[in-house]
């Protein structure tokens, strides 16, 4: 039927989607080249990957076509990278003005050479973290001019249908990072 046609077609797209998306690295001598697509995964996931750079003398993240995500893996990544505590910005809402910062692992912290690749796709938590790499002269920044879209927004999920339910989300802007 077109109907299995149609959702096989969309399943079979989302998979390959999700092949290209997926976190990978690739290591080459004292350097760990990681490509991060997105900021989706957990802090966990964050830190065991950390583990395995720190066997190297050089990690280069690469964070073009990033379009961000969650606050939380942004978080855990300046944690596991600085040595130290580092003010990212203010989170900046109608009524109020927070300070945003991100604790460090310390001495648990990866402490050699990094390199981020950007580009006009990189935005929100990818151009945070390559803007903290670079004012706290933390390691190099390649690449071209970010996207300029650094907001923090929250996702509010829904669904529609009975018996064919069809997901969607609003992603509503609740602060900007300054």
């Amino acid at each position: 039927s077109v109907q299995g046609y149609v959702r096989s077609a969309l399943i079979r797209q989302a998979k390959n989607e999700a092949h290209l998306n997926r976190q990978r690295y690739v290591e080459l001598g004292d350097v760990f080249v990681w490509k991060m697509p997105g900021f989706e995964q957990d802090p966990v996931q964050v830190r065991d990957t950390i583990e395995k750079v720190k066997k190297r003398k050089t990690l280069i993240l690469d964070l073009r076509g990033n379009g961000g995500g969650y606050v939380d893996t942004l978080l855990a990544l300046i944690e596991n990278v600085f040595d130290h505590e580092v003010r990212i910005g203010d989170l900046k809402r109608r009524k109020e003005q927070k300070e945003m910062k991100a604790k460090s692992r310390g001495k648990e912290a990866f402490a050699a050479k990094v390199l981020v690749l950007i580009d006009s796709e990189s935005g929100s938590a990818a151009e945070l973290f390559a803007r903290v790499v670079q004012l706290e002269k933390r390691g190099t920044v390649l690449g071209d001019r970010t996207s300029g879209k650094v907001m923090r927004s929250r996702l509010y999920g829904h669904q529609m249908g009975i018996e064919t339910i069809v997901l969607y989300g609003v992603s509503v802007t609740d602060a900007d990072v300054v």
